[in-house]
């Protein structure tokens, strides 16, 4: 437990430390984060995964749920024991126990209150549950995988994104001030809870990294269990706590609320840097590239021959807000393409994994919303044109509330 003069406490310290600083996390103010770790860490990844469990990666770089990011964590552990062991026999002639505790409580309250304004912040922004993209809203339910699913159906929500990332926001400001610590522990370690259950639930490739954080709120909370057991479960008096453990790190003043200022400054920088550098508050409102939406075919030709829409292989085509462009079998299957534009000549280029290019000559009339794309395949010329569907009338991304459910029409 921090605070604790055990080993099984300097095995948590040491190894939460060492995740803090090395399992991989989307920092703004420090990018190269994953470079660090995969120059620390890549090879032993790659001799570890081979060697002790027979799996040749082509790739040790660690992201959400790999086998690097397993493998990394073991190590992790690993060397938290190893290390823990070493200063069991030094720690006299340097830094204490209570002070190795104290250090990591203090960077693992930051570092949770950062991953929870973070997170909150995507949400009530809109960027982390984003509205679906047109092509998922017209693939059938029992075709969209659990992930994307849940993902989807939470994008459609502004208001569940504004209550959940604000209950974050919450946790993540009590957990700063020592004061209300333990409330915001307690409220952090619920929403993980929450957070790890559904990422299980519906497959959902953050496993990892959700259980990562959970651990650390239950370790943060570690000071205050005799404190919440004895609040819960008998009557006797609550032995009052310091909101964790709290060995003094610097011995001025001075120093040590400079160092808490400033903790708390890029804190908040790392959170608040990307939506203030791009103005995005509501992602919903964002700005989306030249073209995009849903495209039902209408018109089909090979040749300067009029194919029938039921014998054509395409019935609707999408251009997606990340750069691909979609097209959607008559049995809705779905092959998307990498997409360029090139505006001054009418034309975009897809790509596909085979980085094969096929360059389509692109007309868009504004008056009727038709887009019509020409290319040319096997010695064919092939145009399709599609009328633009209002995707934002379908009832999935409707802003509609009922307080009954036989309101008069």
């Amino acid at each position: 437990m921090p605070g604790k003069n055990s080993f099984v406490s300097t095995v948590s310290s040491v190894f939460f430390l060492l995740g803090i600083i090395f399992i991989p996390f989307t920092f703004d103010l420090f990018p190269f984060q994953i470079q660090v770790t995969d120059f620390f860490f890549g090879k032993l990844i790659g001799i570890t995964a081979n060697g002790l469990f027979g799996i040749t990666l082509k790739d040790t770089k660690v992201y959400s749920d790999s086998v690097s990011m397993y493998i990394l964590i073991l190590l992790l552990l690993f060397i938290a024991v190893l290390l823990s062991v070493l200063f069991g026999r030094i720690r006299k002639r340097g830094m204490s126990a209570e002070q190795l505790s104290s250090f990591v409580y203090k960077m693992g309250c930051y570092y949770l209150a950062l991953q929870l304004l973070q997170y909150g912040l995507d949400k009530v922004f809109k960027d982390q549950f984003y509205l679906p993209e047109p092509n998922t809203l017209y693939t059938p339910l029992g075709q969209i995988s659990k992930d994307l699913l849940f993902w989807s159906s939470v994008g459609t929500s502004y208001s569940y994104n504004i209550f959940t990332g604000a209950a974050e926001v919450v946790a993540a400001f009590l957990i700063i001030f020592k004061r209300t610590r333990l409330l915001g522990l307690l409220a952090g370690f619920a929403l993980l809870l929450h957070i790890t259950t559904i990422n299980f639930s519906f497959d959902i490739s953050v496993k990892a990294y959700s259980c990562f954080l959970l651990l650390l709120s239950i370790y943060l909370l570690t000071p205050f269990i005799n404190r919440l057991y004895q609040f819960f479960f008998t009557q006797g008096s609550i032995p009052a706590v310091n909101g964790g453990n709290d060995y003094l790190l610097f011995k001025q003043p001075f120093i040590s609320i400079f160092f808490k200022s400033l903790l708390i400054g890029l804190v908040a920088v790392e959170a608040f840097y990307p939506y203030i550098r791009f103005g995005n508050f509501n992602d919903d409102l964002a700005h989306r590239p030249f073209l995009h939406g849903a495209y039902e075919v209408n018109t089909v030709t090979v040749g300067g021959d009029t194919v029938a829409l039921a014998s054509s292989p395409v019935k609707r085509f999408f251009i997606h807000r990340n750069g691909y462009l979609i097209f959607q079998g008559q049995k809705d299957e779905m092959q998307d393409y990498q997409l360029t534009y090139d505006t001054s000549h009418h034309l975009l280029i897809q790509k596909d994994y085979q980085l094969q290019e096929t360059v389509l000559r692109y007309t868009y009339s504004p008056d009727d919303s038709l887009l019509s794309l020409r290319y040319r395949k096997n010695q064919q010329e092939y145009q399709l044109t599609g009328r633009q569907l209002n995707w934002k009338e379908l009832p999935a991304v409707k802003n509609e509330f009922n307080w009954t459910v036989d309101a008069p029409e």
